[in-house]
């Protein structure tokens, strides 16, 4: 069946939309769930969390995706580690991440202390795809002396439970608002 110009012009205002939508979650998961500054929001805060090291769960999806490209924007030095099926690891290295890991593998924790110095861990966590409901033990990944924070985008499922001493923040794309300089 044959497209007509109205239809292929709605789709691809669509994909734009959408397109803009990940973004901003992803400067939202950055700004409201890890409070990092932001340099690239015109008026947006210059001080916040530096992390050092963060592991980006669904980093092929997305969310995740823009989200590896905005934090290697706003903090160029920090190790992005990101987790996806190994098909789509050379495009995850392409977006900024220092290192795609399997997010099948059975030694996920084990794969991602190894990319971080002295095997510590990592400083933060952000979950595009809600992975922490059932991936339980990627909070293992995070450092045991640290600011251990785990921003999870909500998925509309109920916001995930996480073990004691980490620093858990739910955030929706609507609380671009609350960033200076998120208008």
């Amino acid at each position: 069946m044959p497209f007509s110009v109205t239809s292929i012009s709605f789709y691809i205002l669509l994909i734009s939309y959408m397109h803009r939508v990940c973004y901003l979650s992803g400067v939202v998961a950055l700004g409201v769930g890890l409070k990092t500054h932001l340099p690239f929001l015109k008026d947006g805060p210059t001080t916040g969390f530096k992390p050092t090291s963060v592991l980006i769960l669904g980093g092929s999806s997305a969310v995740g995706a823009a989200t590896i490209q905005l934090l290697r924007l706003a903090v160029p030095d920090c190790t992005i580690l990101a987790t996806g099926s190994r098909k789509h690891h050379d495009h995850i290295i392409a977006l900024g991440a220092n290192k795609a890991i399997d997010r099948n593998s059975t030694s996920l924790v084990i794969d991602v202390k190894c990319e971080t110095p002295d095997f510590r861990g990592v400083d933060a966590i952000i979950d595009a795809v809600g992975a922490g409901s059932t991936q339980r033990e990627v909070f293992e990944s995070l450092g045991p002396i640290g600011p251990k924070k785990y921003a999870q985008i909500w998925t509309g499922a109920d916001e995930i439970n996480v073990p004691s001493g980490v620093n858990s923040v739910m955030f929706r794309v609507s609380e671009l608002t609350q960033l200076q300089g998120g208008r």
